[in-house]
């Protein structure tokens, strides 16, 4: 793991979204339905001698009255951590490695699992994606089931997703702010940055030896109904750290040479056990 680096849970999003830590028991007057936080969970992929990934992950749900279907925000912040910055703390595994671009994916996944004493397949249901972020020109859109024909389920926002109230109808002007899941659709100001649907591609303006986080996520949908497996699904992050380093400097020291090397990642993590 990475000794100097803070992994925890904390480092990767603002206190204002650890209000929404704690599942909420809603009045049944109460304008919003209800929302649980379904999965909070991190992990560090370490690449020696190149440099390491740490992917954060937290997933809200959102029961929607009158739907078969349930509304779920995936946030999650990717850390690429080039080997040079891991030297300079001490880690003489890496070597002097350098952020330059790279792209990461997020596949959302069904769980199928198979119970030995019970003989028999137990199905998870299958993620339908609404929508993702950050996107090249974001808009705010209504999200109307998949599943159930005619329902609204919320609308994802610029600033982050809005339920429908539990009578089956928007309240989008009255909702406790406190109670919404915040996130930013727009792309880093200061980065290139481009997205096919949930994979982002992102490149920096100058080499760097120092860390480079964003967070992209997906609002998607799922069944209420998945035989005993509610709330469970697989979320893999996969993707590809560019790096390049000086190997040489010339005959007379003013012919800098440079190596490059794409190291490819892959983390899993599975919804009903935090992380697998």
């Amino acid at each position: 793991m990475l000794n100097s680096l803070d992994v925890s849970e904390k480092s990767y999003f603002n206190d204002s979204d650890k209000e929404n830590d704690s599942v909420e028991i809603m009045p049944l007057n109460a304008q919003i339905p209800l929302r649980s936080l379904v999965m909070a969970t991190s992990n560090t992929r370490e690449l020696a001698p190149f440099g390491a990934v740490t992917v954060g992950v937290r997933v809200y749900r959102y029961i929607i009255p009158q739907s078969r279907s349930s509304i779920y925000i995936l946030k999650s912040s990717v850390t690429f951590t080039p080997g040079q910055a891991l030297r300079n703390q001490g880690r003489t595994e890496f070597i002097n490695w350098e952020n330059l671009s790279g792209n990461v994916s997020i596949n959302l996944e069904q769980v199928v699992d198979y119970i030995w004493d019970l003989s028999e397949w137990r199905f998870g249901g299958v993620p339908l994606v609404h929508d993702v972020f950050p996107v090249a020109n974001p808009t705010n859109i209504t999200l109307r089931s998949m599943l159930t024909p005619g329902v609204e389920m919320g609308r994802s926002m610029i600033t982050g997703f809005m339920p429908v109230g539990l009578a089956g109808q928007p309240h989008y002007t009255n909702i406790d702010l406190d109670r919404v899941v915040r996130f930013n659709k727009n792309f880093l100001s200061n980065v290139t940055m481009t997205n096919s649907q949930s994979t982002w591609h992102y490149s920096l303006p100058q080499m760097t030896p120092n860390q480079f986080t964003f967070e992209p996520g997906v609002v998607f949908e799922m069944t209420n109904y998945s035989e005993r497996m509610p709330d469970d699904f697989y979320v893999n992050f996969v993707g590809t750290m560019r790096l390049r380093r000086q190997s040489g400097s010339g005959i007379f020291g003013n012919n800098p040479q440079f190596s490059y090397e794409n190291v490819n990642f892959n983390l899993r993590f599975r919804s009903r056990w935090n992380n697998s």
